[in-house]
């Protein structure tokens, strides 16, 4: 049995890890997804008491019970991520039901591939540079200061790394990718604001959409980094509409 304690170490301890000091590191959400991975590694424990036909009483008669109301439940939503993946326009399926933070990954870097390789490229949030460093693989000059770095603690994060806003310096131009849909319309013109008083220009030179619009990302033209003795700026913003359905 000992290949069984091992791999019930394997589960247990990332587990306790997980639950005694996730309530500290997240104090605002609930994170009942971060040990997710561990029940992953525990499907071998469920095959192995399910061959070796231990299910004759006691607790080990319930695995059954256990087990396939969770691959049921995996499956549906499994069913509902494709069904959100293959029809985006379809108003059925509520965005929150699914994590949706992410979808879009492959056209955002599709749309920076006209930016030549030695621009730097500087993301609005931690989410936007991670989809353009994994699939387009360009390294990122930095992240400006958002709400959603905030939600997800990644600030201190993007900090230790150097690529917090008030971390790095920009001698030249960059291209400036701003996801408008990950900041609710009140808060959007405010951020763009902001943005403005960073940099000596700051230039709209494309925009796309996905998922009919669900997701909008902009591409700007950031030149130079500003400081407050510096004269005035330049800034060239998309113009920001939004129709609500009733």
């Amino acid at each position: 049995h000992a290949p069984t304690i091992v791999i019930a170490t394997l589960v247990i301890v990332p587990w306790l890890f997980i639950w005694l000091f996730g309530t500290f590191a997240d104090q605002e959400r609930t994170t009942y997804h971060w040990p997710a991975f561990v029940y992953v590694a525990a499907i071998p424990l469920v095959a192995i008491r399910l061959s070796e036909g231990k299910a004759q009483g006691g607790l080990s008669r319930l695995l059954p019970w256990v087990v396939i109301p969770g691959l049921l439940v995996s499956t549906a939503m499994v069913a509902l991520m494709v069904m959100l993946t293959l029809a985006p326009g379809s108003g059925s399926i509520p965005r929150k039901l699914v994590i949706d933070n992410v979808l879009g990954w492959r056209e955002v870097s599709e749309f920076i591939l006209p930016v030549p390789r030695d621009v730097p490229v500087v993301a609005d949030n931690f989410m936007t540079a991670a989809q353009l460093a994994f699939e387009s693989r360009r390294d990122i000059a930095g992240v400006m200061h958002h709400p959603l770095n905030e939600f997800h603690g990644r600030s201190r994060q993007l900090d230790i790394w150097g690529l917090a806003e008030s971390r790095f310096e920009l001698s030249g131009a960059a291209a400036l990718v701003w996801e408008e849909t990950a900041i609710k319309t009140a808060g959007r013109l405010t951020w763009l604001e902001q943005v403005c008083q960073r940099f000596d220009s700051l230039l709209w030179l494309d925009d796309m959409s996905i998922r009919n619009g669900k997701k909008r990302f902009i591409l700007f033209e950031a030149v130079g980094s500003r400081t407050p003795e510096k004269g005035p700026r330049r800034c060239d913003l998309p113009p920001l509409i939004e129709l609500v359905q009733i």
